[in-house]
């Protein structure tokens, strides 16, 4: 059994009405994601019915009591359903490749107090919420044969201090998913007075992750959304309806019980998970596509202004050359891969993380997102794209939300 929690989870917010807006077509008719595994490297990925199975990754919050299908923060479970949420006779809520198999990989929570230090056999361990924590989920998610993982949980750090960190043990994390044919995609994140522009967002520092930013609407970024450069992609950043992470039903929100803090689900965080369906979609159709043909794919499908994706673009026909087959390490041409995540970033839920100039260095923990519960629709356009996130899912955290 896992360890208990310091503050009380959130509890989940119950729509009105059971019935879920209506969706466009997804390009489900030419892929699910079937048989694809999707690692969420997130607070926890609740064993929700509509999730089809999740697989219990590893915990890195705690390690000593694992329980990685806990979700006190109610963001993990939200992402994953962006991504799989299998259909259901009740309502019209489904995830963009409701055919992929979920990973969880709890790297970060708000709940509980996780510090680095010695582990149950006396050995040092990495710390939840750390760069150094994400580069081990990062090893733990490739460990469990995942083709796509989706890190909504970012860390912000400003230039000057990102200069002289030393992310070794990331980058060397990412260098294995590229190796062994898995995509990463990140939220970008949310501006704050702890990370403005000009910041460097991690992991979204390294070309060969692709960062995705937020739309508020068919032709604009959200405000929140920290702007990613070149090489970005742009999903809808609000979801309307999500898994309740703490049921079996559906949520609108969450709510501290603690405070009365109440949040919708809104961020950078769920603009990911968009991109990561797509991507598992993606690979059940070209499974011997390496990531960087799979990346420059995705990029060239994506629409100006701010590089919004149509699934149908997206699913359409992909020439893969011997040359750009997973498993060739960093073959083919990653169009579009310069700038990709080199632009500003922000810890997911408006926090950042503190500067100890050190792989250690902290990535903040989710944070409520709103002081209520947001109505906006994430329907906004964007081809289909942008009726992807309506799924439900967007949640604010230090983590992708916003605050």
């Amino acid at each position: 059994m896992g360890a208990e929690p310091d503050r009380a989870c959130v509890v989940g917010t119950p729509p009105r009405e059971l019935a879920v807006p209506p969706v466009a077509d997804r390009g489900h008719g030419l892929a699910t994601g079937s048989g694809v595994i999707v690692a969420v490297i997130d607070t926890g990925v609740a064993d929700h019915p509509r999730l089809g199975g999740v697989v219990p990754g590893a915990d890195l919050v705690t390690p000593d009591a694992p329980d990685p299908l806990r979700d006190c923060d109610g963001h993990g479970t939200v992402v994953a359903g962006v991504i799989a949420a299998r259909p259901s006779e009740q309502d019209a809520l489904v995830g963009i490749a409701p055919g992929a198999r979920i990973v969880s990989v709890r790297q970060s929570s708000a709940h509980y107090r996780s510090p680095a230090g010695p582990g149950a056999a006396g050995a040092q361990r990495e710390g939840s919420g750390t760069l150094g924590g994400l580069a081990r989920a990062i090893h733990e998610a490739l460990d469990q044969g995942a083709r796509v993982i989706n890190a909504s949980v970012v860390a912000c750090v400003e230039p000057r201090r990102a200069a002289g960190m030393d992310t070794g043990s990331l980058d060397e994390a990412l260098a294995r998913a590229e190796a062994e044919g898995a995509v990463v995609v990140a939220a970008a994140g949310n501006a704050s007075a702890d990370c403005p522009p000009g910041s460097v967002v991690y992991p979204g520092h390294a070309e060969t992750v692709l960062t995705v930013t937020a739309l508020a609407d068919e032709h604009r970024l959200a405000d929140y959304s920290v702007a990613a450069g070149p090489g970005s992609l742009a999903a809808p950043g609000t979801v309307a309806v999500g898994l309740d992470p703490g049921g079996a039903g559906l949520a609108t929100g969450v709510t501290d019980p603690e405070s009365g803090t109440a949040r919708g689900f809104e961020g950078t965080s769920f603009a990911a998970p968009v991109v990561s369906g797509l991507a598992a979609a993606l690979i059940e159709r070209h499974p011997e596509a390496s990531p960087a043909l799979l990346r420059a794919h995705l990029r060239q499908a994506a629409q100006p202004p701010h590089g919004a994706v149509d699934a149908h673009q997206v699913l359409g026909h992909l020439h893969v050359p011997e040359s750009a087959r997973a498993g060739g390490g960093a073959g083919g041409v990653d169009a579009g891969a310069a700038g990709a995540g080199g632009g500003a970033g922000t810890a997911d839920g408006g926090r950042g993380a503190s500067s100890s100039g050190e792989d250690g260095e902290r990535i903040a923990a989710p944070v409520p997102a709103d002081t209520s519960v947001t109505g906006r629709a994430a329907a906004v356009g964007v081809g289909i794209l942008a009726i992807l996130a309506l799924s439900g899912l967007v949640v604010g955290l230090a983590v992708g939300g916003r605050r």
